[in-house]
């Protein structure tokens, strides 16, 4: 048979090409009708060959002139990764849009890198697409990042097809990726057709199960597909089919697959490889090609619809030669033309009709029945190639052309929002349905089912709208609080502009916007408005994008992708002409960063360009987070994962010729609640005038799992207790207030805010105070509620040969990765595993190591989840020392600040300067110097200049510098001596009298300094101990509250607490009541003072003091206080997570508890979990809460229950914890000699001097 063979210029296609770009660049835009317009992306895991795809497409369809390799090989890389960095790495790092023509079709198209760090890329090119290119690894098949992508487009409900890349290389199998059961057809010839009359007595039955409802179909042995009972059997299946609802669930994809496959001698076996495309991603998948040839033999491919050969001659493929199907195929690829029509006939009614009658459909209605199967998302259509060796990528093109949707093929929905005062067949609407129609959602899938809307009934396509809003019946439906308005996707300029600005870039002409037009025309020089911020704006340049290159243009419509210049806007926002409509668009899905590392320009003088470089990339990509450590002093970058960081600061050296540094990365933890914790604050301040008045009465809950990163806020007051207009700003406290957790200082997550009920006042209460008053409320569910830490936990795919398989097991298993899966493909091993992502920093290394460079490995986000009790309690502690050492830190570096600035204040200028003083590294006195003794005296008589003092510490100078030089008559005479005072002794500031100048004798005679500064004002008194226990404290020898009551020391001079709590102690006045006191004079009013002082860290004391002042009392019971201040025994109620949290338990079993007695009043202080807070009183409480205790039972009993009985009652029972042993604590404790009997000699040898 003669072959018939068709060539296909490649320069009739560059001139139909040049012809449409000159037609549409000439203005006649609108011409091009919907139908001819294909907006796609190119999606697929990493080095999958999209990019390569791409290059094939552009040079086919004649947009470029030549082809070049993606790694940039022959110094010119490829047309879509036209940045340097993209070029040396060999990878895509961000999506590049760029359009072709082909066969008088307009296809936009989007590259889309494959790495999971650049997954936002991705999302916002699905966002805003019609159709989608799923490519596949020939030999790697389905990866970790396919199940991404995969996720991605039904997020968006994107209608794809599929393509088999990379035939060519060694182990490639396409049928491995369709996965189907294998079916080979055994006729003998001359063998005779035979019928089945008794469809159940088939010996052999399969039980497909779709759901809950099973049924049992016959496979039918030695059945004519003409026969009469093969139609009966068929009719049967498809019955029973129908009858449980398969294909009608609405499901896009349904859980199981039914293929039907009735030929002559049918016998099923399946393969022993794996079922990618339907077992792991449930997809209904069906070949359009076969490869003639595997590997290094592939030549073409067999046309399964029109039933002939496809072989790509020319030096660069683009000749297309058809020819007759190989002998050996032709069985084969008539079985694969069955299968196609049985697999669109399970989902399209149509063809199955045909099916159903015998009737064989013809190439045109086969292919309508597969679009309409894309477009309804039920059959995927797979493609064959290698585009590397130019083999397959025009009947790709072909497939796009017939089976994925044009823009008018798309129903896109957007919120309106209409006024308080619409009605909706008798239902008014609400403020809170007002409120929720801020929210954005845009449904791009084409069926009123999807998982992004809720189904549109003909009950709600009924509702009469009326208002101020006056649009028709059939184009708006009221979805529950959303209400809808369908977008029309004619390319006329009738309707009013609506579009997304769906990606910014950076560019030398400024901000270049993308925008994809869902409505209506953009021309040069319209006005278009920011939905968001509602800033009109005239557009100046319209530009197409190929790659980099822009190409102006002086209109776009509806279905097109174009950008524009100078908008001030954010990734996301809608556009529209006119700003009464009020419309919004679904924003782009975002996911949280789960990647942090420390960053810094490696020079001061790059600060500028840093800055410049942060504030682009944050602007441009929504995963790149940057926020300044206030206690580290580092600005901290978040992302996806460790090459989205390492690829900005390359970009940084190459864009802003900034060089940065990076730190180690770190795992963006959260917080959450484990159990309900109810709150009732009641917040009021007043300050003269208006004041703050607020209460919020509600409750804080766990989310589920899968909603762990989400911080929900829901009204659920009944009346008007709580304005709504106050809602807003109890929404912003909680949300403020969850920036910071309570256990490591990581975000709060995964809790829903319900507020029940509260309190306003008419004239206090404000927007301030209700934001003040929901931090507050979180702040005592941070000190109430059960709170865990979770971490990021990633699926990973690992694959390298079998020989390393034990290897990359056991280094997996030492990164606390649980396997899901292990797979044998031939000679290579591959593995899927979850690990938390803290132990995944370094695996690429290891890996290559373990395999000498065999192994791969790819790593995807997968969900959040509670850490190890051991980690967690590791992370808290190291919080806690950090924070410790900032603050001590902090304090230091005042204290030095202040002592510098006290310094200078009593500096005098009398004959000099008075004593010098210590300069600081962080609070570490080094040398102080003394300017004593530098004032000038008469002319001639020359200065002298006092020597360098030693600095103490803050002020403690000691003087004792040596003598400068004095000159007269330009002879120098050398001092013998001089002394300078320096700030004296005292703590911060001190009294110390500078130093006589410099005496000597010189050549031409006396020389005399001037004298010293004069004596500073008094300050702050230094303490000199009077006590052997305060000179030990004082000169370092006890350095512990708890060593001096281990020896039961007592405890004669406050200065002491000073001196080792310093800062940390912090006051409250209990109570101040006026008394009556019998003097000689008769009775006169005293007030009582009751002052308790703690450090909230296990020290707490109570003062008590009486006085005729009341500032006199108050400062005596600060004093008593800090006499009586005693440490504290905490202990752990459970597990021990974390630092201690309630009191010790009493070893008796008769009494566990502790307790305290003044008077007739007994409190019992009784051991409480973890998250329970402090049942008690207020007074209670208060010292509870200073001693450092978080969660505790109490109860009190008595007839003389006054304030200052309950205080001292509560202080003795906090008192005894210290002789309380907890479990940490029960071994024994050697005995040591008490302080002065070890001191003894040091403080003969050191007397006190006053």
């Amino acid at each position: 048979m003669n072959c018939i063979v068709k060539t296909i210029q490649y320069a009739l296609f560059k001139q139909r090409a040049q012809k449409f770009q000159l037609r549409y660049f000439c203005g006649e835009a609108e011409t091009i009708p919907s139908e001819k317009i294909r907006n796609i992306g190119i999606s697929a895991h990493i080095d999958s060959g999209k990019t390569t795809v791409t290059e094939r497409i552009l040079y086919y369809a004649g947009r470029i002139k030549e082809m070049h390799e993606v790694k940039g090989k022959d110094q010119v890389g490829a047309t879509m990764d036209f940045m340097e960095l993209e070029r040396q790495r060999g990878i895509t790092i961000q999506s590049a849009a760029t359009y072709v023509h082909w066969k008088n079709v307009m296809v936009n198209i989007i590259d889309t890198p494959g790495h999971v760090d650049f997954t936002v890329e991705v999302e916002r090119a699905l966002r805003v697409l019609d159709g989608a290119v799923l490519i596949l690894c020939g030999v790697a098949g389905v990866q970790s990042q396919t199940f991404t992508v995969y996720r991605q487009i039904n997020r968006y409900n994107v209608p794809f097809i599929a393509f088999v890349n990379k035939l060519d290389r060694q182990n490639a199998n396409a049928h491995r990726l369709n996965g189907e059961a294998e079916i080979r057809a055994r006729r003998p010839c001359g063998a005779k057709e035979s019928a089945v009359t008794d469809v159940n007595s088939c010996s052999r039955r399969r039980r497909l199960v779709c759901g809950a409802a099973s049924f049992t179909f016959p496979i039918i042995d030695n059945c004519a597909s003409s026969n009469g009972a093969f139609s009966l059997a068929f009719a049967l299946g498809l019955r029973e089919i129908k009858k449980i609802g398969v294909g009608e669930t609405g499901s896009p994809y349904p859980d199981q697959t039914f293929v039907f496959s009735f030929a002559s001698r049918i016998t099923y076996t399946h393969r022993t490889c794996d079922f990618l495309l339907q077992q792991r991603l449930g997809l209904n998948t069906a070949f359009l090609h076969l490869p003639i040839g595997t590997e290094n033999n592939f030549s073409g491919l067999v046309d399964i619809i029109n039933q002939h050969a496809l072989f790509f001659d020319g030096p660069q493929g683009e000749i297309i030669r058809k020819d007759e199907i190989p002998k050996e195929m032709r069985a084969e690829s008539q079985d694969r033309l069955f299968e196609l029509i049985e697999h669109v006939s399970n989902v399209d009614d149509i063809l199955g009709d045909l099916f159903l009658l015998e009737k064989k459909p013809t190439a045109d209605q086969l292919r309508a029945a597969i679009r309409r199967a894309v477009l309804g998302r039920k059959f995927i259509p797979v493609c064959l190639g290698s585009a590397l060796k130019n083999k397959g990528v025009q009947p790709l093109l072909d497939a796009i052309i017939d089976y994925l949707p044009n823009p008018s093929e798309v129903e896109n929905l957007a919120n309106v929002e209409i006024d308080m005062n619409v009605s909706s067949a008798g239902c008014s609407r609400t403020s809170n349905e007002s409120r929720c129609l801020s929210q954005i959602r845009l449904h791009c899938g084409l069926k009123k089912h999807c998982a992004h809307s809720m189904a549109v009934t003909p009950e709600m396509e009924n509702l009469a709208i009326t208002g101020s809003v006056t649009t028709s019946l059939h184009s708006i439906s009221r979805l529950g609080h959303v209400v809808q308005e369908h977008l029309d996707p004619s390319r006329t300029d009738q309707k009013p502009f609506v579009g997304l600005a769906f990606k910014l870039e950076a560019g030398k002409f400024g901000q270049l916007t993308y925008f994809r037009i869902y409505q209506g025309r953009l021309g040069r020089g319209s006005a278009i408005v920011n939905s968001r911020t509602w800033k009109r704006t005239r557009v100046q340049r319209l530009v197409r994008m190929h790659a980099n290159r822009m190409e102006d243009i002086e209109e776009a419509y509806a279905g097109d992708i174009c950008a524009t210049f100078g908008l001030e806007c954010a990734s996301g926002d809608t556009f529209l002409s006119d700003a009464s409509r009020k419309l919004a668009l679904e924003n782009i899905y975002v996911p949280k960063p789960v990647v942090s590392m420390a960053i810094k320009p490696k020079s001061k003088k790059d600060a500028d360009n840093f800055l410049k470089a942060l504030n682009r990339f944050c602007k441009e990509d929504p995963t790149f987070h940057r926020e300044y450590n206030v206690e580290a002093k580092e600005v901290i970058v978040s992302g996806m994962g460790e090459l989205q960081l390492e690829v900005y600061a390359q970009r940084m050296k190459a864009e802003y010729n900034c060089e940065v540094e990076l730190g180690k990365p770190k795992v963006a933890f959260r917080e959450t609640l484990t159990e309900k914790c109810a709150f009732d604050y009641w917040h009021r301040k007043q300050t003269g005038g208006h004041g703050q008045y607020g209460r919020v009465i509600g409750v804080c809950e766990p989310l589920p799992p899968n909603q762990n990163l989400d911080l929900i806020f829901t009204d659920e007051c009944i009346g008007t207790n709580v304005p709504k207009q106050f809602m807003p700003a109890i929404d912003k406290g909680f949300r403020e207030a969850c920036q910071k957790g309570p256990l490591i200082g990581a975000p709060v997550t995964g809790i829903r805010f319900r507020l029940k009920d509260g309190a306003h006042h008419i004239v206090d209460s404000t927007e301030i105070a209700f934001i003040l008053t929901a931090k507050y409320a979180m702040n005592d569910v941070f000190s109430d509620g059960r709170w865990h830490i979770i971490e990021p936990v990633m699926k990973v795919e690992a694959t390298c040969p079998t020989e390393f398989q034990g290897s990359v097991m056991a280094a997996l298993s030492k990164r606390q990765a649980v396997i899901i899966s292990t797979d044998l493909i031939e000679n290579f091993f591959s593995v899927v595993c979850e690990a938390p992502l803290n132990c995944m920093f370094g695996f690429v290394t290891e890996l290559r190591s373990l395999t000498e460079g065999k192994g791969e490995y790819s790593m995807e986000y997968s969900r959040y989840a509670p850490l190890k009790p051991e980690i967690a309690e590791q992370l808290i502690s190291e919080s806690s020392r950090s924070q410790s050492e900032v603050s001590n830190r902090t304090s230091k570096r005042l204290k030095v600040i202040l002592s510098v600035l006290l310094g200078y204040i009593h500096m005098t200028d009398r004959g000099g300067f008075h004593g010098g003083f210590g300069t600081s590294a962080f609070g570490e006195a080094t040398a102080g110097f003394g300017d004593a003794g530098a004032g000038f005296g008469d002319p001639g008589v020359g200065f002298g200049e006092a020597g360098f003092g030693s600095a103490g510490g803050f002020g403690d100078s000691a003087g004792g510098g040596f003598g400068g030089s004095g000159f007269r008559g330009g002879n120098f005479a050398y001092s013998r001596g001089g002394s300078s005072g320096g700030f004296g002794r005292a703590n911060f500031y001190g009294s110390g009298r500078g130093g006589r100048g410099g005496r000597g004798r010189g050549s031409r005679g006396r020389g005399r300094g001037g004298r010293g500064g004069a004596r500073g004002k008094e300050g702050a008194k230094e303490w000199i101990p009077v006590t052997k226990l305060g000179r030990l404290v004082k000169d370092g020898k006890i350095k512990s509250l708890e060593e001096i009551y281990l020896h039961s020391l007592p405890i004669k001079e406050f200065e002491i607490i000073d001196f080792l709590l310093g800062e940390q102690l912090k006051d409250d006045v209990l109570k101040i009541m006026p008394v009556q006191k019998q003097t000689r004079a008769g009775q006169r009013t005293r007030f009582k003072a009751f002052v308790a002082i703690g450090d909230y860290n296990g020290h707490v004391g109570l003062g008590v003091k009486c006085s005729k002042e009341v500032a006199t009392a108050i400062r005596g019971a600060i004093i008593a206080a800090k006499l009586s201040v005693i440490p504290v025994r905490r202990g752990y109620w459970g597990n021990k997570i974390g630092k201690p949290h309630t009191v010790p338990c009493k070893v008796s079993k008769m009494l566990r508890s502790v307790t305290g007695k003044c008077g007739s009043v007994l409190v019992r202080l009784i051991p409480a979990p973890k998250g329970t807070g402090i049942v008690s009183a207020p007074v209670p409480k208060k010292l509870l809460q200073m001693a450092g205790i978080d969660d505790c039972y109490t109860c009190a009993k008595g007839s003389t229950c006054t304030l200052g009985n309950f205080a001292k009652a509560t202080y003795a029972a906090i008192a005894a914890t210290y002789s309380y042993l907890t479990p940490d604590l029960w071994k024994g404790a050697a005995l040591s000699r008490s302080p002065y009997q070890a001191f003894a000699e040091f403080l003969k040898s050191n007397p006190l001097s006053v």
